[in-house]
């Protein structure tokens, strides 16, 4: 809402969260952020439930076919935790 609160709680954030956090400009920019990022991760995992159905039914390992996907350079790679 305002400099001071952000501070704030970045300093919160900063004690939890090891990549850094990003100081958006404004509360709507960060909300707005947030909306494209859950919506982006979701469309991904409910593509590929997708994928990974129709995999089934041609009778094709859907692991086997995401580890040739992964040597690709700009396949998007599950992040391990």
């Amino acid at each position: 809402m305002d400099e001071e609160s952000l501070e704030e709680i970045a300093k919160v954030y900063e004690m939890v969260i090891d990549a850094g956090v990003h100081r958006a400009e404004s509360i709507k920019v960060a909300e707005a952020a947030k909306v494209i990022e859950n919506s982006q991760r979701d469309i991904n995992i409910a593509f590929m439930n997708e994928l990974s159905i129709i995999f089934n039914r041609l009778e094709i390992d859907t692991k086997a076919v995401l580890e040739a996907a992964g040597t690709k350079w700009n396949f998007l790679r599950k992040k391990n935790k």
